[in-house]
Parts: C-alpha cells; structure tokens; sequence
C-alpha cells in the first residue's frame, strides 16, 4: 500500500508556517471571547497538539523514519533518515520564522494605517 504523502522540506516549511500564525491567532481569539484561564488551558494544549505535535510528527519526522525505529539504531538506514529529518526540522524553523515575519509586517502595517 502507498502512502498517502510523504514528509518533504515543502510540508514541513508549511507545517512551521501554519503553527506561527495559528498558535498567536488562537491566542487572540481566546482573549476576544473571554475564556477563562483554565478552559483557555484545556483548549490550548488542545490546539497545541493539532498545530505542533502531530504535523512534526507527520511533516518534519515522516512516517518513514518513525517506521524504521529505534531499534535499528546501530544500522546505517537510521542514521540516513536521521539526517533527513534534521534537514526538514531547519525548513519548519524557517517557516515558522517566515510565519512570525508575516505577523510582524502585517500588525506594523495596521498600526501604520491607525495613526
């Protein structure tokens, strides 16, 4: 059976991308509609799990490498994945940098157009 998709430098680009903008517009409506703290908290770690932890899983370390695991440390295959996911891990810092770039010249932006 073929798998759906594959991680790639491009999901895992996106991945960053959509957790730097998600993870502060979430915040936002959080505080726009009032949540308390701790329902605020539940919903958080909820949303933390959807944007972070399951696309680096999915996107960044791919099914491919999670497949090989741990046991397989001392073989050369490990290793090579290993390097792949670490090439990916840089594409999600620099989408979330590029997300987070985005916010900053977007909220500049509005404030320059309210003065």
């Amino acid at each position: 059976m073929k798998e759906p998709f594959r991680a790639t430098k491009l999901t895992a680009l996106l991945s960053g991308v959509v957790l730097s903008i998600g993870m502060p517009a979430f915040q936002a409506a959080g505080q726009f509609i009032g949540l308390s703290e701790q329902t605020q908290g539940l919903v958080y770690v909820l949303v933390l799990a959807v944007l972070f932890f399951v696309p680096v899983l999915v996107f960044v370390v791919g099914a491919e490498h999670l497949a090989i695991g741990s046991r397989e440390m001392h073989k050369r295959t490990y290793w090579a994945s290993l390097k792949q996911v670490g090439v990916r891990s840089i594409f999600w810092l620099l989408g979330g940098a590029l997300g987070f770039a985005f916010l900053s010249a977007s909220s500049a932006i509005a404030a320059q157009r309210c003065t």
